[in-house]
């Protein structure tokens, strides 16, 4: 009775062993051969590879307004490639403020915003938003308590750089035009700051005298002055702002070079017309006698 019990265990362990086996064999999950066996959850960007970035820059903190008068906002721009495109402006409906312009060239570097306050818009500090793409930025419009006794009609002093960039030359020199307008042109100093390139200085004060209307900012390169570096130039009028980019050239070697005929090169030359002359005379009067 007890071998025919230890046989019948020794059976069922068998039994299970080979159950056991079979199951673990059929569970076996191969990898794929070839690209499919990468199963490396990194991924690679691919749309960021030699995508220009572009950069925008507003060059007001804030503007400041009377009733029924209008300002100018300014943003510039610097990458590779600059395609035309238009800026979005977002302004307060309770504020009563109206936006133009915004439209950058191909190829231009700034676009200029023409806000403008109705007779009726509330005095305080309103938000004006400008957008473009992932570029956001928030201007803040301070509108002045309604200034009736000038009719209300006074223009906010705007101001204007007239390049973004310029060239200059080794041993050089430059200038940028700065402009303004407006209903009180009074004298204002421009505070001028050279930065990036320091063989590259202002020279002088630049100001506005009373009712100017254009100055000139002057630059002067040193001979030695690195090319492979840009100067910056901030310009500073109140809460204006704007940058210039000055990019400086190689001085060109200067050859005197004179015409074959200067008489400071071919002396001899001088006479050779008095003396055919002369000499045609002197055949004419031979001639005659005969």
């Amino acid at each position: 009775m007890q071998r025919l019990l230890g046989m019948l265990v020794l059976g069922m362990v068998f039994t299970i062993g080979v159950s056991a086996t079979g199951c673990k064999k059929s569970g076996t999950n191969t990898p794929p051969k070839g690209d499919g066996a990468k199963t490396d959850n990194t991924q690679t960007d691919n749309s960021k590879k030699g995508k220009d970035t572009v950069k925008y820059t507003v060059e007001v903190d804030k503007l400041t307004l009377d009733p029924n008068a209008e300002g100018e906002i300014k943003v510039s721009r610097s990458g590779k490639t600059l395609k035309a495109e238009d800026l979005k402006v977002e302004v307060p409906e309770a504020s009563k403020l109206t936006a133009s312009g915004g439209k950058f060239a191909a190829d231009g570097k700034s676009a200029s915003i023409t806000l403008k306050a109705a007779k009726d818009s509330p005095p305080g500090e309103h938000k004006v938003m400008i957008s473009l793409g992932e570029f956001k930025a928030t201007v803040p419009v301070m509108i002045t308590k309604k200034g009736t006794e000038t009719g209300g009609t006074k223009k906010t002093t705007t101001y204007k750089v007239a390049d973004t960039e310029v060239m200059i030359k080794q041993g050089g020199k430059a200038t940028i035009s700065v402009s303004r307008e407006g209903g009180d042109l009074k004298e204002q100093a421009v505070e001028v700051k050279v930065e990036g390139n320091d063989k590259v200085s202002v020279e002088g004060v630049t100001k506005f005298g009373a009712d100017e209307k254009t100055v000139t900012v002057n630059l002067k390169a040193a001979k030695d002055a690195p090319t492979d570096k840009d100067a910056t130039v901030k310009i500073h009028i109140g809460e204006y702002k704007a940058t210039v980019t000055v990019k400086v050239g190689k001085e060109k070697a200067q050859l005197n070079v004179r015409p074959a005929r200067d008489v400071a090169l071919a002396p001899s030359q001088v006479d050779v017309v008095p003396a055919q002359r002369a000499s045609f005379r002197r055949e004419v009067a031979l001639f005659t006698r005969e």
